[in-house]
């Protein structure tokens, strides 16, 4: 196997590693806001508070460079979760 297989071989194996971790990622923050917004008695209440403390938040400095609307993907995604 030549070095440029290896690097790919390594490489889909991190990808699908990284998959699972997102994967499991979604599953647990969605349990725990679940259950967090019915011990609140609201089901919206994780989304109000991260809109409530995000609209009263400075812009968010990145670490590695980002394309301009990646804030409001970021945010949105959040939500998602939320």
């Amino acid at each position: 196997m030549s070095d440029l297989e290896e690097r790919v071989a390594f490489l889909e194996v991190a990808l699908e590693d990284v998959h699972l971790s997102l994967h499991a990622s979604r599953v647990a923050i969605t349990i725990l806001s679940t259950c967090i917004n019915a011990q609140g008695g609201d089901r919206e209440m994780l989304k109000k508070a991260f809109l409530e403390g995000s609209s009263k938040a400075s812009p968010i400095k990145f670490e590695f460079p980002v394309e301009e609307g990646y804030e409001e993907k970021l945010k949105s995604r959040i939500l998602e979760l939320l």
